[in-house]
């Protein structure tokens, strides 16, 4: 256990931080001094409070602790940024009220915005003690390295100065050409566990190479995530993929940030020139199903290539995916085409079919083509496929004399009980009677099981819209919500008409 005079030491510290906070910015209502003698008595404190106060150390905070004259702020466009620039040399007394602090400081922010960090020029890290011996528990960086509209681009060059063993964690987010020497990155940092590098260096064959070499030099890396404007090279990256260590290997050739954040272990390939070319690289990762808990895939489909009838390359990519991807994990799958508007094949059932065994699929979403040719059956064996459902979105019109009815929708109430929101394109002409499989699915109350709440339509029109409204509230009783995603108005008023007529629904809980 942390010695309690040490505690108390770190937290004078800790409180000379915080107690210039304004009152928007400090949850704290005490003054934080009078909580002192709390340290001295409460190994709660030690163990709940202490790590909180810890969070509103940054990097930016030793820098605080330096005499005056070796800091100072800027400000510029209305925000001030924390700069250190020593305007005399600093001697060892100069770094001593630092001493335990910097022991404790774990993540260190190269970066020109307030509150964010401190950005250090070539000049200061000269004038700096090794960075290494400065900060010996450091785990993390985070990089900054900006072209900004009304000034220079940042001194790339000093990321390699924050390279040292310790570090488990490195992100460069840069808009600039730079890219860092990663297998430089490799031999200063063994022990590193997750790399995210944003850049828009264009870059050949050969870097992508030295890249996928170095990445799979290291033991310990579970999470790689690398932005590169170079699509057409990328796909050389198969090393990395085969490595053991890799948990979660994101690659795109563009920043689609909605999918770059995800706490689970994802395979995720975006912005390839085409699903061959995703097809062929999960190919490269060597067999053998790999624990994978996210699929993302966002290849180009070309609608004018003569020998992808059917979307031929899209199967191969399918059943290539789900071999790569175990079963007993994969929860999220998205597949979502560039250019899938322009698609002129239609999405079908074969193409899915190579998922039939990942029953734990929970999520799942779907846009690669402007129509689908999922008729009724199909979708009853999706149902049947992923019983765990809880989104399911397949997003493209009904193909014309292929599309799903609303009868579609019963064997997704029977055999997906968890589903909560669904995408799905429907001819709602004919208004069904519920089968006897349907009414007799239903908890001991004689509720159905299944608490679907949102339904989007991929157009349709609807000539009943009473008729089809007492059918959906048969068989979702949690239904609170109806639209349809067409671009048709007729049709979207058709259907907003049906959710108008849909009966006001209680709290809802499935069986």
């Amino acid at each position: 256990m942390t010695n309690i005079a040490e505690v108390a030491d770190v937290l004078l510290l800790i409180f000379e931080q915080v107690l210039h906070l304004s009152p928007e910015q400090d949850a704290w209502h005490e003054p934080p001094r009078s909580l002192l003698p709390i340290v001295l008595v409460s190994r709660l404190w030690n163990e709940l409070a202490t790590p909180l106060l810890w969070k509103k150390v940054t990097s930016r905070a030793i820098w605080n602790l330096l005499p005056a004259d070796c800091r100072y702020l800027v400000y510029s466009q209305g925000q001030y940024t924390s700069l250190l620039h020593p305007w005399r040399p600093l001697d060892d007394a100069d770094w001593a009220p630092t001493a335990k602090l910097s022991y404790h400081i774990k993540t260190l922010c190269h970066s020109p915005h307030s509150g964010v960090g401190v950005y250090l020029t070539a000049g200061v890290l000269a004038a700096l003690p090794p960075l290494n011996t400065l900060f010996p528990s450091m785990e993390h960086i985070i990089y900054t390295a900006y072209l900004h509209f009304h000034g220079p681009k940042y001194d790339a060059d000093n990321f390699h100065a924050y390279l040292f063993s310790s570090l488990r964690s490195i992100t460069l987010d840069s808009n600039t050409d730079f890219i860092p020497d990663i297998p430089r990155i490799a031999r200063c940092c063994p022990n590193l566990e997750k790399l995210i590098i944003r850049s828009e260096a264009s870059i050949d064959v050969l870097t992508v190479q030295r890249i996928d070499a170095a990445l799979a030099s290291l033991s310990n890396l579970a999470q790689v995530s690398l932005r590169l404007p170079s699509p057409n090279k990328l796909h050389h990256l198969s090393a990395v993929g085969r490595s053991p260590s890799i948990q979660s290997l994101i690659i795109t050739g563009s920043n689609p940030s909605r999918y770059l954040c995800t706490p689970l272990r994802t395979l995720m390939l975006l912005n390839l020139p085409h699903a061959r070319a995703t097809s062929n690289m999960i190919a490269s990762f060597g067999s053998g199903a790999r624990p994978i808990e996210a699929l993302c895939l966002r290849p180009y489909i070309l609608c004018y290539e003569t020998d992808d009838t059917g979307m031929h390359h899209l199967s191969a990519l399918t059943a290539r995916a789900a071999a790569h991807c175990s079963p007993s994990t994969l929860t999220v799958m998205r597949i979502d085409c560039v250019q899938w508007n322009y698609s002129e094949h239609a999405l079908r059932v074969d193409h899915l079919r190579p998922f039939a065994a990942h029953a734990r699929l929970v999520r799942v979403y779907l846009r690669v083509s402007r129509t689908t040719a999922l008729d009724d059956g199909a979708v009853g064996e999706l149902a049947r496929w992923w019983p765990m459902l809880e989104n399911l979105e397949i997003f493209g019109d009904g193909l014309p004399g292929a599309s799903s009815t609303l009868r579609a929708l019963e064997p997704l109430a029977v055999h997906c009980p968890q589903l909560q929101s669904l995408a799905i394109a429907l001819d709602a002409t004919n208004v069904p009677e519920t089968s006897n499989d349907v009414r007799g699915d239903t908890t001991s109350s004689g509720v159905l099981r299944c608490g679907l709440r949102r339904l989007s339509v991929c157009g349709g029109r609807v000539p009943n819209p009473v008729g089809v409204a007492a059918y959906l509230d048969a068989l979702f009783p949690a239904l609170v919500k109806v639209c349809s995603s067409t671009k048709n108005n007729e049709w979207v008023e058709e259907w907003r008409e049906v959710n108008d007529l849909l009966s006001p629904k209680a709290d809802f809980a499935h069986g």
